[in-house]
């Protein structure tokens, strides 16, 4: 017999996700003033835009990082 759970429909697409690269993260990861998972925004803007995020860094040194989290969280704010 098929098992059409909720907890089985959770744990297929958990599954897939983790087969397809996702990565599992705990409540502790999410920064609740920033609204934001800190590590996951850092590698995708770091992987996917790497010469806006040098250019970003050059400007902002070894803040680069907090400010980025900061003007990010401010835009989905507004």
């Amino acid at each position: 017999m098929i098992d059409t759970s909720e907890k089985n429909f959770e744990a297929t697409i958990e599954a897939s996700l983790l087969n397809s690269g996702y990565q599992r993260r705990s409540s502790k990861d999410y920064d609740r003033s920033l609204c934001l998972i800190p590590e996951d925004v850092l590698n995708f803007i770091q992987t996917s835009q790497p010469q806006e995020w040098q250019k970003f860094q050059t400007q902002y040194g070894d803040d680069a990082n907090t400010q980025l989290l900061k003007q990010l969280a401010e835009v989905i704010k507004n």
